[in-house]
């Protein structure tokens, strides 16, 4: 015998069931009903009473009341079922409500939980990097060591300023040393062409400390003009004396000219020490002292001031040995 496949059979929703259940109760109700009231037929129009009749009815009667009695119990028993199943439906859903509210409950402290933990993480994490930190009294040493430090770079630094606040005041007055001393090589060079007349025979650039124009940024205007000034000043040679005795240079006189140009040098506050003569100037200095011919006057250099006068520096070879100059110097001192 095949298997009966029950795989394509549709299976019936609970109202469905429901209704096929009642109606086959119903069936069956109505079919015993049908059968008492057939034999209540038979039995009353039968033409002849049988006794059989009446007993089959009564048989019949007695069924239909105890099937009446089945249906009235069932329905009383299917009654408590219903109510039990109210009863059971509600207090599922009392539970279910229950549950529910417990399950976001439970959401709740889960929620909690996770951030505490969370929390808990990050005050970890924040508690390492804070233990990683020195102590306060670490940290208090170490901003005292750094203010120490602070204030000694601070006072170097002062010092650094005032070392170069000194060192700009000694440029500058070096500088204006070294104009002095220029103005005096400039008046240095001037010579004595009388012995009444003093005449400068080269003043080159300005003579004044003020000036800012440089010696070789003169125009060509103004050279001209100077040295037309100049050749014009230049007076006559003097006459040569017949009766005059016979002049011989002195080596001592020259080299206490150039002492106490050395002394006037090493006397301005920091001018560097002057060179060494070079044997050009000697040889130059030796063919001026050759030059002079018995009973000419010697020619004297005489220097020029920063104001534009000149004043008389004697020759230290026309004194004689032991014997001082008027003047301490050939060379001003520095003005105020």
């Amino acid at each position: 015998m095949a298997a009966i496949d029950t795989s394509n059979i549709k299976r019936l929703t609970p109202e469905e069931e429901e209704q096929l259940i009642n109606a086959r109760l119903g069936m069956e109700d109505r079919q015993m009903i049908r059968r008492v009231t057939k034999q209540w037929h038979q039995h009353v129009n039968a033409e002849t009473r049988h006794p059989e009749s009446g007993e089959k009815f009564l048989l019949e009667l007695e069924t239909f009341g105890l099937a009446y009695r089945k249906n009235n119990i069932i329905v009383k028993a299917e009654q408590r079922q219903v109510i039990e199943y109210q009863e059971k439906k509600a207090r599922l859903e009392r539970e279910a409500l229950a549950v529910l509210e417990e399950i976001e409950r439970l959401k709740v402290t889960l929620e909690e939980s996770q951030e505490l933990r969370r929390r808990k993480i990050a005050y970890d994490e924040i508690a390492d990097k804070i233990n990683a930190y020195p102590t306060r009294e670490e940290q208090s040493k170490q901003i005292a060591t750094l203010e120490a430090e602070i204030a000694a770079i601070k006072e170097e630094q002062e010092v650094e300023r005032r070392v170069k606040r000194e060192r700009h005041d000694g440029l500058t007055e070096l500088n204006r040393v070294l104009d002095q001393l220029r103005i005096v090589g400039k008046g240095a060079e001037a010579v004595v062409l009388d012995s009444d007349t003093l005449v400068p025979e080269l003043i080159v650039g300005d003579v004044e400390m003020s000036s800012s124009q440089p010696d070789g940024e003169m125009e060509e205007g103004e050279e001209r003009e100077t040295a037309q000034d100049t050749s014009n000043a230049r007076p006559p040679t003097s006459t040569l004396n017949p009766h005059a005795p016979e002049f011989q240079p002195r080596h001592s006189t020259t080299s206490l000219l150039r002492s106490r140009l050395r002394g006037d040098y090493a006397s301005a506050p920091g001018s560097p020490a002057p060179s060494a003569p070079s044997p050009r100037n000697t040889q130059d200095s030796n063919k001026n002292d050759d030059d002079v011919e018995m009973g000419e006057v010697r020619e004297g250099p005489f220097t020029v001031k920063a104001n534009g006068t000149s004043s008389h520096r004697l020759v230290a070879d026309d004194l004689e040995e032991g014997e001082a100059s008027d003047d301490s110097s050939l060379t001003p001192g520095p003005e105020d």
